[in-house]
């Protein structure tokens, strides 16, 4: 029986060491490079991976002009939104331990009323927030840093921090509503969400990430961030940046918009273990339950009264990619760069694109960069 179970692993071992070549034959660097350069790109992370195991990976120009650092793995790239729906997995945690609660309102957690004057009566919940429908305004004032979140939630705020649309009714993508998940997370916790996130999603996976290059193992492998009018964030201006690693649910509410950093290789674990409906290999960061209602059409949910929502709990169902299939994950965007991770759990399959600098183009909301390599690496995908 031992040696039966011996002869069985090792013919596994064969199949999947021969697979990933032979997946990867498919792929022709140069005609990767040439759709980068069509769109601008300065440096780039292309990863692929099929049923766990890294099929493709491609690395494209700089990570710093000036200075003539080339891409390479190691680049960690800033993933702009795709940072939402990483700290959904922690969000999500709080939430099957009992500490946040989807559909109570957000005020229980934050210990101050929170409420849209003109719909008092309905409740703005955490599910609302992650699926873009809790009506918050993302021109009331929340991107200056002098505001507290609880300021912008007072009396004299509200008006200018929601809508005129009845919390849980209306999808409308919102930073403002996105960073106060981040709140909630830290209210919830008792920890910096850097912290929090490091603990129980990052570590267990065995990913080196941070909401600021100060917190990476190696910030000296960040990339810069370049803008098309020539403007740019350079490495040293990054690596300068403070970060305040004590929980303050009151000013870290701008944290959750877009501030995580990671390379390509730890963001594919990421999209592999929400395929494998929480865990990595054999390690569990979320139950299946949770997984899959990340996953789920929040439509008739409670406290949800809108229909056909492109998003499932910070998480994207985007429709646009495959013809009659579902892919999901997170599109990020910044000061004229993409990055974007997507996963096709049917097939066990995960696309992760992170840029620094390229064409501001998009094509029904996507990159068009990110649309164009979506589809030369999925016909190639052996499935």
């Amino acid at each position: 029986m031992r040696k039966r179970f011996l002869r069985t692993l090792l013919c596994a071992a064969i199949v999947s060491s021969l697979l990933a070549p032979a997946l990867a034959e498919g792929f022709n660097d140069a005609q990767v490079d040439k759709i980068f350069k069509n769109g601008k790109t300065i440096g780039a992370a292309l990863m692929i991976t099929h049923h766990g195991q890294v099929v493709y990976e491609h690395y494209y120009g700089y990570a710093e002009q000036k200075s003539k650092t080339p891409v390479t793995r190691d680049t960690y790239f800033r993933l702009a939104s795709v940072t939402k729906m990483v700290t959904g997995i922690g969000v999500m945690r709080l939430v099957e331990n009992g500490k946040l609660d989807l559909d109570e309102s957000i005020g229980n957690v934050l210990g101050y009323p929170v409420f849209n004057p003109k719909y008092e009566s309905i409740p703005v919940t955490l599910r609302q927030l992650m699926t873009h429908t809790a009506g918050l305004n993302d021109n009331g004032g929340y991107s200056s840093k002098s505001k507290t979140l609880s300021s912008l939630f007072s009396d004299k705020a509200l008006r200018n921090s929601f809508r005129d649309t009845a919390p849980g009714s209306t999808y409308r993508y919102s930073n403002f509503g996105a960073g106060v998940v981040g709140s909630l997370l830290e209210a919830a916790s008792g920890q910096e969400i850097n912290a929090y996130m490091a603990e129980h999603v990052f570590a267990p996976l065995g990913i080196d990430a941070g909401y600021a290059p100060k917190m990476l193992a190696n910030p000296q492998n960040i990339s810069a961030q370049y803008k098309t009018d020539g403007g740019a964030t350079s490495v040293a201006m990054a690596q300068r940046a403070e970060y305040d690693t004590e929980p303050n649910p009151d000013s870290h509410y701008r944290i959750n918009v877009g501030s995580l950093w990671m390379t390509a290789e730890d963001l594919s674990k990421i999209l592999i273990m929400l395929y494998n409906e929480g865990e990595y290999e054999g390690t569990r960061i979320l139950a299946v339950e949770s997984v899959r209602e990340i996953m789920a059409d929040q439509a008739g949910k409670p406290n949800i009264t809108g229909k056909k929502l492109p998003y499932g709990l910070s998480m994207a169902r985007d429709t646009t990619l495959v013809k009659g299939k579902i892919i999901y994950g997170h599109q990020g965007s910044s000061s004229d760069f993409f990055c974007n991770a997507y996963f096709d759990k049917e097939n066990e399959w995960t696309f992760v694109m992170l840029t620094n600098g390229c064409s501001p183009i998009r094509e029904r909301n996507i990159s068009y960069i990110a649309r164009r390599l979506f589809a030369y690496c999925y016909e190639r995908m052996a499935v």
